[in-house]
């Protein structure tokens, strides 16, 4: 683990191994409105594609 991270670097970097490895669609709000719409284009991708997406809090 890279000490110069900070803790939501940690989760944010792990998140995106692991959806980069499982080939499962990221969304990464930057504040809480983009998160609020976010949720619903992830329901769009998951549905269309009929795939989970992982969906990172802001």
């Amino acid at each position: 683990m890279n000490p110069l991270l900070t803790g939501n670097e940690t989760i944010t970097r792990g998140a995106y191994e692991y959806a980069v490895f499982a080939k499962i669609p990221m969304l990464e709000p930057s504040d809480s409105q983009e998160a609020k719409d976010y949720v619903g284009l992830g329901l769009s991708i998951s549905e269309q594609f009929e795939e989970r997406v992982i969906h990172l809090k802001a």
